[in-house]
This record gives structure tokens, C-alpha cells and sequence, in this order.
């Protein structure tokens, strides 16, 4: 692995991030380790200015599918939350005994147990991320599980919700104009 900084490098790695995205492209296209790389953005200004633009460049240039995907994502876990999923193997070992109780046979059976489980968004998350508030959420959600409305009602309802809020955001702005307060 090479480990000294040179121009070249950087820009190998600036090429990397700006065209797929992440940090480990970028230092596995130049050889280097992870360490190496978080260690020169630390210790080289240019070289963290160079990376923050190709992170915005690649932010910016990102194709409209691959946002629309990461906004349903986002979305699915925000209101949907998530589904783990694992499994459990194991083996059970039964023992045939005769009458007079000496081990005539073992009987061995593996098996294998899978969970499910939906976790929520945590409420706190929904706060931060999305900046409203989590009561409508809820009533959304709830009519989403009792199956009272499908998941587009529930689009449509949140967006008209955003839109109120946006409503009452703006006349609220009016409301403190300068020219109301003379």
C-alpha cells in the first residue's frame, strides 16, 4: 500500500468519491488504507477541502433515480420502520433408550428458526429528521396498520399535511412583516 501524500493521489481519490460516492472508493482507487486516508484529511487542509468538494460534487451530479430512491428509503424507514430479519440453527439430540433404560440409538435433528420482527422509527428521529410533529405521524401510521388507508391515502394526506404547514409557515411570516409593525 502506498502511505505518502502526493497531489496525484488525491486526485485519484477525488476522481473515485466524485463519480461513486464514498469514502472507500475513494482510498481503495488510490491504494491507500482507511486509516491513512482519515489521517491525511486531518493533517492536510487542501486535501479535506479537495474531498468535501467531490463529496458535493457527487451530491450534486448524483442521477434524479438514485435520489428519488434514497428519498423512498428514507421514507419507508421513517414511516414503515425497518424488518429484521434472522435465523437460528440448532440441534436436538434425543436419545432411544430400551426397557431397560440402556441407549439403543441417538437421534440427532438439526433445525433452523426464523424471526421477524418490525422495529419502529424512533420518535426522536422522526423529530430531527423530519421537523414535524410525530402526532400526525401516528394517526397516519395507525390508519396505515388498521388498514383504514392504503399507503398512496397516506402519501397523499402527508403532502397535504406538508402543505398546510407551509401555509400556516408563510402567513405566519407575512404576519411579521416590516411594514405591519410601523
Amino acid at each position: 500500500m502506498r502511505e505518502k501524500y502526493s497531489q496525484e493521489l488525491a486526485e485519484i481519490i477525488c476522481q473515485a468519491i466524485a463519480s461513486e460516492g464514498t469514502d472507500v472508493c475513494g482510498f481503495e482507487a488510490a491504494g491507500i488504507s482507511k486509516n491513512t486516508f482519515y489521517q491525511w484529511l486531518k493533517k492536510y487542509p487542501e486535501f479535506n477541502a479537495a474531498i468535501e468538494a467531490a463529496r458535493e460534487k457527487y451530491t450534486r451530479d448524483r442521477p434524479e433515480s438514485d435520489k428519488r430512491q434514497a428519498r423512498k428509503c428514507l421514507s419507508d424507514y421513517l414511516y414503515n420502520g425497518i424488518v429484521i430479519e434472522w435465523e437460528i440453527t440448532g440441534e436436538t439430540v434425543r436419545n432411544i433408550e430400551d426397557p431397560d433404560g440402556t441407549v439403543k440409538q441417538v437421534l440427532r435433528e438439526t433445525f433452523k428458526k426464523k424471526h421477524i420482527e418490525r422495529r419502529q422509527c424512533p420518535k426522536w428521529v422522526l423529530d430531527r429528521v423530519l421537523g414535524k410533529n410525530t402526532a400526525i405521524l401516528d394517526a397516519l401510521q395507525t390508519l396505515l396498520t388498521e388498514g383504514v388507508a392504503s399507503e398512496r391515502q397516506a402519501e397523499i394526506i402527508s403532502r397535504g399535511v406538508a402543505l398546510i404547514e407551509k401555509e400556516f409557515k408563510q402567513q405566519e411570516a407575512e404576519s411579521l412583516a416590516p411594514e405591519d409593525l410601523v
